[in-house]
């Protein structure tokens, strides 16, 4: 089978992870993603499509909030909109080729060009609280009384599903409708619970079991996780490697949305006391000129966050799953939707401290100073990551694919 695996923007892993699990299993499987991608899907032996490099994607969304799904949705379409029209006719163009569509669940339209031409779609979900279940609405819709019987419980669950779909495939549809009917696609409808012939919720279910069954189209996989080669970009990790063999804590920062206040945090951090930055996460920062304040590029995030004390992020899920694989407690400052999920889930795993977004770039150094202290923040991160580095996510989601 050949599989197209499509992301315009957002954390690229879990499809170079599903990549190589696919090209291990003898299928064949192709990359569409913007240019600045192309290194490293020649790395995991991708094929590669193009779209254009852009400034817009999670990363974009500045100090913006989005209280929920519906919200977080409209800026994403609103970011989307320069290039959906170039990112559909790439995608459409090599579908031909291809047996399966596979992407992200925030691009569900692409569920109808995968139908329209005769191939299977998947998509991959990164945020359990987000796939409907019986036993529990979503997060912000009111909870059913506990003294509600079984029945009503799951009806008034089940409604309220129904309710947040109707909202996103409006989002979708208001974006997407005059692009999808210039290149003769149908509207849009089922995000939640039709967003693919198979959607494949890649969470670790040793973390984050489900707390009910999924509709019958979902599966879980575990995280997507991609296990870089070790290459000539993998030499800016010698300066922190240096630093981490010193013995003084080295908190590591990999910031998206909150990126405009690290010049804040640099111009207080204490002298001669280490900090890393990971700048495709920060953005163009301009170096203080300090030795102990490290700068690096093109390395891959678990790599990295195995050499930290501490990481501090935003909550996205690509970052919040590398933490956990590397065994390192958490700060995290979320801004969105799913950023806060992760961070009240990984704070509930006992990994974690969340700090608000205002003002964080004075809070942090006694917030870092704080989990320092704490014994028990590290012995739970070391024991989560034993836990998921037992799962396979890849080798399930692939396994989930072949029966499409």
């Amino acid at each position: 089978m050949n599989f197209l695996l499509v992301t315009p923007f957002g954390d690229i892993e879990p499809f170079l992870a599903l990549g190589t699990a696919l090209r291990a299993a003898g299928h064949g499987a192709t990359l569409v993603a913007e240019s600045r991608h192309q290194t490293v899907a020649a790395q995991a032996q991708l094929a590669f499509a193009s779209l254009p490099n852009s400034e817009i994607g999670p990363g974009a969304h500045g100090t913006t909030t989005a209280t929920d799904e519906v919200q977080e949705l409209e800026m994403l379409y609103r970011q989307l909109a320069p290039c959906l029209g170039e990112f559909l006719r790439t995608t459409l163009a090599r579908l031909p080729e291809h047996d399966v569509l596979v992407y992200s669940r925030v691009f569900p339209f692409l569920h109808g060009a995968a139908r329209q031409a005769g191939r299977k779609s998947a998509a991959l979900v990164f945020c359990p609280g987000t796939v409907p279940s019986v036993e529990k609405g979503p997060e912000h819709s009111p909870p059913v009384p506990a003294w509600a019987p079984k029945f009503y419980r799951h009806h008034r669950n089940t409604r309220s599903w129904m309710a947040e779909q109707n909202s996103l495939d409006e989002v979708v549809n208001h974006a997407t409708a005059s692009t999808l009917k210039s290149l003769g696609l149908e509207p849009f409808a089922g995000f939640l619970f039709n967003p693919a012939d198979r959607a494949l919720v890649a969470i670790s279910s040793a973390l984050f079991p489900p707390l009910g069954p999924w509709p019958k189209k979902y599966a879980g996989t575990g995280f997507l996780r991609w296990d870089a080669p070790v290459d000539e970009h993998t030499a800016d990790l010698a300066p922190v490697v240096k630093s981490e063999q010193t013995g003084q804590p080295l908190p590591v920062i990999a910031l998206e949305s909150l990126k405009e206040d690290l010049p804040g945090l640099l111009a207080i951090w204490p002298r001669a006391a280490p900090l890393v930055v990971l700048a495709p996460d920060a953005g163009v920062v301009a170096d203080p000129q300090r030795p102990e304040i490290l700068f690096v590029h093109e390395v891959p995030r678990e790599l990295l966050f195995s050499l930290a004390t501490v990481v501090i992020h935003d909550g996205g899920p690509g970052a919040t799953a590398a933490a956990l694989h590397a065994g390192r407690p958490q700060i995290i400052i979320p801004q969105r939707t799913d950023q806060f999920h992760w961070a009240r889930a990984t704070e509930k795993l006992g990994v974690t401290k969340i700090l608000p977004g205002a003002g964080w770039a004075a809070a942090l150094p006694a917030a870092i100073a704080e989990v320092l202290r704490d014994i028990t923040l590290p012995r739970r991160a070391v024991e989560c990551a034993t836990l998921i580095r037992a799962e396979n996510g890849a080798a399930l989601a692939v396994r989930e694919l072949e029966k499409l």
